[in-house]
């Protein structure tokens, strides 16, 4: 869990994306929630703000946004990217790598990089 924190530690520039369905049966969708916090905690940590957990935690819940039963999308925005947990209702653990919602999460990963060297 914590290779994730220094990733986002070490990075120049990120641009990650969690995605999991509440429906795996293979890995609990908790997983992610914990990798989620660890890559905000190793964001929020270099500017100091981890020291009140709670808190971290209350303003990662402020900032799930509901899609129904399309899931929920979490954004954490920093000064080198953003950092994403998207949970589906739906897609088990294999299934869901077919779904529109992966495909975009590669194509923001892309652009990300494309927009770093200057590419149209």
């Amino acid at each position: 869990m914590h290779r994730l924190g220094e990733f986002v530690n070490l990075a120049e520039r990120y641009d990650i994306t969690l995605l999991h369905a509440e429906d795996d049966t293979d890995i609990p969708m908790e997983h992610s929630i914990k990798l989620y916090r660890e890559a905000i905690r190793a964001a929020e940590d270099a500017k100091g703000l981890t020291g009140n957990e709670e808190a971290l935690v209350d303003s990662i819940g402020k900032a799930e946004k509901s899609r129904g039963e399309g899931g929920s999308l979490t954004v954490w925005s920093t000064n080198k990217g953003d950092i994403r947990l998207e949970i589906l209702k739906y897609g088990v653990h294999n299934k869901i790598m077919s779904y529109p919602a992966t495909g975009l999460a590669i194509s923001r990963a892309f652009a990300s990089v494309s927009r770093r060297v200057g590419s149209p």
